[in-house]
């Protein structure tokens, strides 16, 4: 994880990440792999997002998700294969806060 990041609470196949005052969910499911899509294919089936991005290499799927709240807020879903992560960010901060999710993301050892 980057650095200052804390795991607040652990529950079966979910973190609470905290960073100072921000939250963030990260969900796994250890049955997936790095280029699995099902933890796309249940999240696009729940709402319908303003920012449906996907991406693809030899050994991976990734995408991006938002959804804007208001003018100011967004939720913004990151995942690569089998780790989702969740967050609201302020629209000013969606790029740093996509580039961290996605950092924190690729960095989940799924055995």
């Amino acid at each position: 994880m980057p650095k200052g990041y804390k795991i607040k609470r652990e529950k079966s196949n979910n973190l609470l990440l905290q960073k100072g005052r921000r939250t963030y969910l990260l969900f796994y499911n250890h049955h997936e792999a790095y280029d699995s899509e099902g933890v796309y294919d249940t999240a696009i089936e729940q709402t319908e997002y303003d920012v449906n991005d996907d991406f693809r290499d030899d050994k991976s799927f990734g995408f991006l998700l938002m959804k804007a709240n208001d003018d100011q807020t967004n939720e913004l879903i990151v995942g690569i294969g089998g780790v989702k992560l969740t967050a609201q960010s302020k629209t000013k901060n969606m790029v740093e806060d996509t580039r961290v999710m996605m950092e924190i993301a690729k960095s989940v050892k799924i055995k």
